[in-house]
């Protein structure tokens, strides 16, 4: 008798790994889950939004002095290959780097800076999306902050910004 070729098994797939965003709110459609401070403090705002009704606001429109200061902390798992959060944001500003700018940071639970993921200070009106890998802190409690500084010493100036769908998402 000859030899009948066998077939050997086919590797079963795993699945497709979950993902998980970490990011509660991140539409900003109701007013929880964040912690808000400084002067002006953010508001949850109608006038721009990418996507629902609403967004965040950090920055005042005029004369503001000091920092707005939008933060949630999220604690990404050791067991995270991958944490990638992303987010919309919208610019306005009269003022010069020297005295204003918008900046996103991830932190430590007492605020400390451990990552500064952008600062700017521009007018661009429109909508903007910002993606940065954040697996350097998995195992770790981490806040996503959103701040909005302006020294206008109450003159006609402003830097804000309108942030939307902030999504930290986890596997």
């Amino acid at each position: 008798p000859s030899p009948t070729p066998t077939n050997a098994p086919s590797p079963t797939p795993s699945g497709t790994p979950t993902t998980t965003n970490l990011v509660q709110n991140g539409g900003f459609e109701s007013s929880g889950n964040w912690t808000f401070s400084g002067t002006p403090v953010p508001v949850h705002s109608t006038t721009q939004a990418h996507s629902g009704s609403y967004s965040l606001r950090v920055g005042g429109t005029s004369g503001q002095q000091g920092n707005s200061i939008a933060s949630q902390m999220v604690s990404i798992p050791s067991s995270a290959t991958q944490a990638t959060l992303s987010f919309w944001y919208w610019s306005a500003s009269n003022d010069s780097s020297s005295y204003a700018w918008q900046e996103a940071n991830v932190v430590s639970s007492s605020g400390q800076v451990l990552q500064q993921l952008f600062q700017t200070t521009a007018n661009n009106r429109g909508w903007v999306q910002l993606t940065f890998d954040l697996s350097k802190y998995a195992g770790q409690t981490v806040g996503i902050q959103f701040l909005d500084y302006e020294n206008s010493g109450g003159g006609p100036y402003y830097t804000y910004m309108y942030v939307d769908d902030v999504v930290l998402n986890v596997s």
